[in-house]
């Protein structure tokens, strides 16, 4: 085909120098079927970026309002849960592991009974969980005073993606007059 063409061109050159009058035509457009003009092209791949980017933005909005709403949601149960530790003697009042509804370890407003803490100490990490309702997440609890360390749960892990801490201050009631201050620190963490 570009041999027809060429050879058309140069037969209607010869006739132009010879004075004869006949239009050259040439047809210089190849056929340009599928072919992407570099304006298309540009204007593609700027819509596709700013669409990419977009996403992106979009992603991470949903990834931060999730985290947050993790955070909130485990500073809830960690209060709640401290709360009911240091303000409430659990249900039945004179619970032990076997029988225990609400787990409380105090006698009076953060004062924690110490033979609580041993009755917690005979009770599964599961059964734990489960009566605080935080089996989606694992837990450290560590009670700790001038004649006590007493540790329940799971070792800290600080990789996790969620982490909230909490201490308080309590005194320590060992039942023969005995009262010691010290600390209940609270962490829960999900994977």
């Amino acid at each position: 085909m570009r041999e027809v063409i060429c050879l058309r061109y140069l037969s209607a050159v010869q006739k132009n120098i010879q004075g004869e009058s006949d239009m050259v035509y040439i047809n210089k457009g190849v056929n340009r079927k599928g072919q992407t003009f570099t304006s298309d092209f540009f204007v593609s791949a700027i819509i596709f970026m700013f669409i990419l980017n977009i996403s992106y933005i979009t992603w991470n909005s949903a990834q931060d309002v999730t985290a947050e709403f993790e955070s909130d949601n485990m500073q809830k149960k960690i209060f709640y849960i401290t709360d009911m530790l240091t303000r409430t003697p659990g249900y039945p009042y004179g619970w032990n592991s076997t029988d225990v509804e609400l787990i409380g370890l105090s006698d009076s407003s953060n004062m924690i009974n110490s033979s609580k803490l041993d009755e917690l100490q005979n009770m599964s990490y599961y059964n734990m969980t489960f009566l605080w309702g935080i089996t989606d997440y694992e837990f450290n609890l560590t009670v700790s005073g001038d004649y006590t360390y007493k540790t329940f749960g799971k070792d800290i892990d600080h990789d996790a993606r969620h982490i909230t801490h909490i201490e308080r201050v309590v005194l320590i009631d060992y039942g023969n007059g005995a009262i010691d201050k010290g600390y209940l620190k609270y962490t829960l963490w999900k994977m």
